[in-house]
C-alpha cells in the first residue's frame, strides 16, 4: 500500500482531483512490518476483506476500486456484487507468477462493473497478444502501454521513461473516472 509505485499512483490519481484511500490485505501487512515473505490469505479471507472495507467506505455506487495486480483481481472480483460504480486494474495478472498457468479471470467475462485495466505489453502475467481480449466483458477495456513491464517500467527498447508511462496510466484513470461521472 505505501510502495513507491502506489505513491506515485495515489498522487497521480489525487492531482486530477480525485480522492484517494488506500488499504493492504492482512498478509501483506504482515510483509511490511516483520520484512518476511508471507503467504497470501485464502481466496475467501482476500474478498471478505474487500468487502470489509467497501462496507465501511458508504454508497458502494460513488466508489472506483481497484488496485495493483493480485489488490486489481480481488477488486474486479468483488465489483459487481459490491454494486461499486467502476474498477481500475493496474498491472494484471492474467497469469500465475509461479508457472504461468492462467489465473482464474472467469469473473471478468461477464463483468457488468465498468473496468479498466492498464497492462504493460510485456507484462510476464499477461502480455499484449497472449490474452484473449475478445472474451472479456464488453464493460472492460485494456489499455496497453508499450514496451512496459507489470510494474509499467520500460523494458529494453522503449523509448518512454518509467514517469511518462505512469503519466499515461494515470491520464487514462483519470479520463476514465471523469467518463463514469458523467
Amino acid at each position: 500500500m505505501d510502495s513507491p509505485f502506489m505513491d506515485r499512483v495515489a498522487d497521480g490519481i489525487a492531482v486530477h482531483g480525485f480522492r484517494v484511500l488506500r488499504f493492504e490485505f492482512p498478509y501483506m501487512r504482515e510483509r511490511r512490518l516483520t520484512g518476511k515473505r508471507v503467504r497470501p490469505d485464502c481466496l475467501d479471507l482476500l474478498i471478505n476483506d474487500w468487502k470489509k472495507v467497501l462496507s465501511e467506505l458508504g454508497d458502494p455506487k460513488k466508489l472506483v476500486i481497484g488496485g495493483k495486480s493480485v489488490g486489481g483481481h480481488f477488486a474486479a472480483k468483488v465489483a459487481d456484487e459490491m454494486g461499486v460504480r467502476g474498477v481500475v486494474c493496474l498491472g494484471y495478472p492474467f497469469l500465475l507468477p509461479h508457472n504461468q498457468e492462467p489465473f482464474d479471470i472467469s469473473h471478468l467475462f461477464k463483468m457488468k462493473s465498468p473496468t479498466i485495466i492498464i497492462q504493460g505489453s510485456h507484462d510476464p502475467y499477461g502480455q499484449q497478444g497472449t490474452i484473449n481480449e475478445d472474451a472479456i466483458s464488453s464493460t472492460a477495456t485494456l489499455h496497453w502501454l508499450p514496451k512496459a513491464n507489470h510494474d509499467l517500467h520500460p523494458v529494453a527498447g522503449c523509448n518512454k521513461t518509467y514517469d511518462e508511462n505512469i503519466l499515461e496510466a494515470m491520464e487514462k484513470v483519470a479520463e476514465f473516472i471523469d467518463f463514469l461521472q458523467n
